[in-house]
């Protein structure tokens, strides 16, 4: 498992909130995802076997109006 700490830049509403939590578990492999409008931020849990690092980022940045940058990946001990 890992977690993986993104900023998302664009989100002005729950409703934002909202498109850009489904479309991280729309992707295989997520296991818990919390997106922040206050800290412009989204945490995930997901299963490295089935998700490459990238594929949050790419899967935000291709469905959603909202820009997602990578701040940090480490691998959870859970």
């Amino acid at each position: 498992m890992m977690k993986q700490e993104l900023q998302i830049t664009g989100m002005s509403c729950q409703n934002c909130v909202k498109h850009v939590e489904q479309a991280i578990t729309a992707l295989p492999g997520i296991k818990k995802a919390k997106v922040s409008l206050e800290k412009q931020e989204a945490r995930v849990t997901y299963d490295d076997t089935q998700l490459a690092e990238e594929a949050i980022e790419q899967q935000i940045n291709t469905t959603t109006h909202y820009r997602a940058k990578i701040i940090k990946t480490k691998r959870s001990l859970f």
